[in-house]
C-alpha cells in the first residue's frame, strides 16, 4: 500500500479530524482515508451527519471537547 505525507494542515481542520476520529473510534489516518474515499468515490451526497454538524458548531464557538463526551451528548439528544 502506498503512503502520502500531508503538511501544513490548518489547525481547525486538524481539530475536526481528531474529533471525528475519536467519535468513530479510529485513527486520524483512517479518518482521512474515509473522508477521501467518500469524496472521490461519490458516496458524499452533500449530507452532513449530526456529528459533523456538531463539530462545526463547536469549532465555530471555539469550545473544546472529547469525542466520547460529544457522542454521549448527541445520543442523549435523540
Amino acid at each position: 500500500m502506498s503512503s502520502i505525507k500531508i503538511e501544513n494542515i490548518p489547525d481547525r481542520l486538524l481539530k475536526r479530524l481528531k474529533a471525528s476520529a475519536a467519535v468513530n473510534h479510529t485513527s486520524i489516518e483512517k479518518e482521512v482515508l474515509m473522508c477521501i474515499e467518500k469524496t472521490l468515490m461519490g458516496n458524499n451526497k452533500n449530507k452532513m451527519s449530526s456529528s459533523e454538524k456538531a463539530f462545526i458548531v463547536i469549532d465555530q464557538l471555539g469550545l473544546s471537547y472529547k469525542g466520547s463526551e460529544l457522542k454521549k451528548y448527541m445520543e442523549s439528544c435523540l
